[in-house]
Formats: C-alpha cells, structure tokens, sequence
C-alpha cells in the first residue's frame, strides 16, 4: 500500500499471540495481512492490491471510455466517492487537520477529476452530492505545498483530451 501512496492504519501482530482484533475481522484464517475498508475485511495482499486498483480505476475509465462502458464507470466513480463522502465525514482532511497519506493518494481527486469530467463531459464530483469532498478539495489544491507543485490544468487538460482520442480509437 505503501507504493501505491495510500493512507493506511498499520496495526503490528505477533503472530504466536494472536490479538482479538484479527481474530474477529479474519476468523476464518487469522493471517495477515488484512484490510478493512467500510467494515468489510479484505484478506490476503494479491486481493487488496486488486480492490484497490479496481478503486482507481472506475474514475479513469470515465476518460478512456464511451457509451455504457461509461456510464458504467461513471457510476462506480460516484459509488465510490460516496463512500468517501462518508469517511471524511466533516473533517478538513482524511486524517484530521493535517494532510496524510490518504489525502496525497486521493490528491487526483481534487486536481485531475474535475479536468477527466471536462474531458469527458461527464460530472462525478458534484458539489451538492459531496459538500465534504468538496471542501476537502478546496483545502487540498490550496494547502501551500500542494498548490506550489501543480501542474497547468489547461496542459493536463490538452494532455487527457488527447489520451481520450487515443483510447476510443482503440474501441
């Protein structure tokens, strides 16, 4: 999770003292590791590695896609959004008031997401729907160090178009 940049909450297990934790969200094999996401335990790093890549990338087929396949992914995009709704609740940042990891790896999401709607003509992120997301992305793109770093949305913009035409020459 570490390579992929996301935000995670490590918990060290010694393995010949099982704690009850991992009994109760892995009973049936009591391995590590295992990732809790909404309260459902994903076991097993090939499956979490797996989840997490299906996770990323409904939102980039909402680019790369067209007609049902992207609707399909516009709607995946959105349950997932959803579920980040809820995680953030009201805070200014996934871990509190400070960025973390979580914030650097769903940092695509305050910058990229609204060029990809553009690019795409389709709309994920809606303000009205996602009021926490909406103000987490505010909070993001201005924090100083993120804002200092950023690239040009109308050379992202002119980059993704082009990555667009690509891939629906390919369909």
């Amino acid at each position: 999770m570490k390579l992929k940049g996301i935000e995670f909450e490590y918990i060290e297990e010694d393995m010949f003292n099982k704690s009850p934790l991992l009994s109760q969200i892995n009973p049936l094999t009591g391995k590590v590791p295992v990732l809790v996401h909404d309260g459902n335990p994903l076991p097993e790093s090939s499956i979490i590695l797996e989840y997490l890549d299906e996770v990323l990338e409904s939102a980039w087929l909402t680019v790369c896609s067209k007609d049902e396949i992207q609707e399909k992914a516009v709607k995946d995009a959105i349950g997932h959004l959803e579920r980040l709704e809820e995680k953030l609740g009201g805070r200014r940042f996934f871990g509190g008031d400070t960025t973390g990891y979580l914030d650097l790896m769903m940092g695509f999401i305050a910058y990229m997401l609204p060029v990809w709607e553009e690019v795409a003509a389709v709309t994920i992120l809606d303000a009205s729907k996602f009021p926490n997301l909406a103000a987490w992305k505010s909070n993001f793109v201005d924090h100083p160090a993120i804002k200092a770093d950023l690239p040009s949305k109308d050379e992202m913009f002119t980059f993704f178009q082009w990555q667009r035409e690509v891939h629906l020459q390919r369909i």
